[in-house]
């Protein structure tokens, strides 16, 4: 009886933990991607600021660190929104700017939380937005920074 026992009993637990090891490797990526916006124009604040003197548009810079939960909502959620990514192409250099692998530009822009999107111009900041934002927030302030003079 006490063996019958001892064997189911070791069973279940093989079950748990096959089932388990299962879900962990089937568990998808925590890290959102970089939203398609900012991959394609593939700027750096170097030369961003070098195109915004011949483009006449301002930087707009997206600080975010992997390992912070609300950048990958930001960056799965209203950064992918058409309407944002539309406006983000044409009335900006987008810059994605990855704070753990760029300390000192995050230090030159006083970087204190993340997700912050900073618009730039002529090397100054000008406007920035933080925390994770919807799609209609992150496109109201978007354009109002940039008509912003």
């Amino acid at each position: 009886m006490k063996t019958k026992l001892l064997n189911t009993l070791a069973a279940i637990i093989l079950v748990v933990v096959f089932l388990g090891g299962l879900v962990l490797w089937n568990k998808p990526s925590k890290v959102a991607p970089v939203p398609p916006v900012f991959l394609l124009a593939n700027y750096t604040m170097e030369s961003a600021a070098k195109a915004e003197k011949q483009l006449h548009r301002p930087v707009l810079v997206l600080a975010t660190a992997d390992w912070c939960a609300p950048c990958q909502q930001l960056k799965r959620g209203a950064l992918v929104d058409s309407k944002v990514a539309a406006a983000i192409e044409l009335k900006t250099l987008p810059v994605y700017l990855d704070t753990d692998s760029h300390q000192d530009i995050a230090e030159q822009l006083n970087v204190m939380s993340i997700p912050t999107l900073y618009l730039i111009r002529d090397g100054r900041v000008i406007s920035k937005l933080s925390g994770t934002q919807s799609s209609a927030k992150v496109l109201d302030w978007l354009n109002a920074a940039v008509d912003q003079k």
